[in-house]
């Protein structure tokens, strides 16, 4: 009887066992269904973003567009005003005040500031300027390199390259 006893323990504790697995099992496959469910919702927060940032890149890319309809061609006249080798209507006043528009003095040297590294009509910062006209295939020590290179400097900087005539020319 004992035996008995012991057998139905033994099968009691198996069904035990066996509801544990299944009450595991089912919260598994509970935990299992959220997260795929979880899943599923952040896939498609996922797809809505992309298709709200394609959006928005599109929409950036066509206000860019118009944009530089506008702008393009002043930009592109104000670039083809500024390597003429004819001063910017600002620059004649500055040039004025910086070397009288003499790119060369009475011997035919060109025209330097005493005090500074300063070259031609526009004086033109040699060692500041120097290489990066170079580059553009500008001479500052002839007159239209000198211009060229004052023009592209001032549609960049303004008259601030110039400040210390600034009690002459009235700019900066």
């Amino acid at each position: 009887m004992q035996k008995l006893e012991s057998n139905e323990r033994e099968i009691w504790l198996r069904k035990e066992k066996l509801q544990d697995n299944k009450t595991r099992q089912e919260q598994r496959e509970l935990e299992l269904k959220n997260l795929k469910e979880e899943e599923a919702k952040l896939n498609k927060e996922i797809e809505e973003f992309q298709e709200n940032s394609l959006s928005t890149y599109y929409k950036k890319v066509s206000q860019v567009r118009a944009y530089f309809k506008q702008v393009a061609p002043a930009k592109v006249a104000m670039a083809e005003r500024v390597l003429q080798p004819e001063l910017l209507p600002p620059l004649v006043k500055i040039c004025t005040c910086e070397s009288r528009l003499q790119q060369y003095d009475e011997y035919g040297k060109v025209t330097k500031n005493p005090k500074t590294p300063d070259y031609g009509i526009c004086q033109i910062n040699e060692p500041t300027w120097g290489d990066e006209a170079k580059e553009f295939g500008f001479d500052i020590m002839k007159k239209e390199g000198n211009i060229v290179m004052a023009n592209v400097i001032f549609a960049a900087f303004g008259a601030q390259p110039w400040y210390p005539s600034k009690s002459c020319h009235g700019m900066a």
